[in-house]
């Protein structure tokens, strides 16, 4: 349950700094507009402009690049990768937790075991059974 919890608040987390940039972005655009106005009446030269305006645009390009990488975190901790299958690590706990209860341990057993709250394995359990149960219908 806390995973969902910590999901949550990465993914607020990220939303906040995304807003952030994109508020810091305006205020640069308008900052270099405003700069880029003074050039056109001559109050600021223009290899000057031309300087700062390089330096801001690669400044932007090194947010731009660190927002992928935030996205494309948030995207692997939300779930299933893009070909809908669960991480290495969340398929061996679903595989430790289908072991513990084929060998009768119950559930607040099993999330004692593996340091998990006991509605997260209950619903686990019950998904596997629910799955195998369909299988098995489907086979008759």
């Amino acid at each position: 349950m806390w995973q969902w919890f910590l999901a949550g608040a990465l993914v607020l987390l990220n939303l906040a700094t995304i807003l952030i940039v994109m508020v810091v972005v305006r205020l640069h655009l308008r900052r270099v507009g405003w700069v880029l106005g003074e050039a056109r009446r001559g109050h600021v030269p223009a290899d000057e402009t031309a300087a700062q305006a390089t330096a801001r645009a690669e400044a932007l390009r090194k947010l731009l690049a660190e927002l992928d990488v935030r996205i494309a975190e948030l995207r692997r901790l939300s779930g299933p990768g893009a070909d809908g299958r669960h991480s290495p690590a969340a398929e061996s706990r679903r595989d430790e937790i289908r072991r513990l209860a084929n060998q009768g341990i119950d559930p607040v057993g099993i999330a004692q075991r593996l340091d998990m709250h006991v509605g997260e394995v209950e619903l686990m359990v019950h998904l596997d059974r629910s799955a195998s149960g369909a299988a098995s219908g489907m086979r008759r």
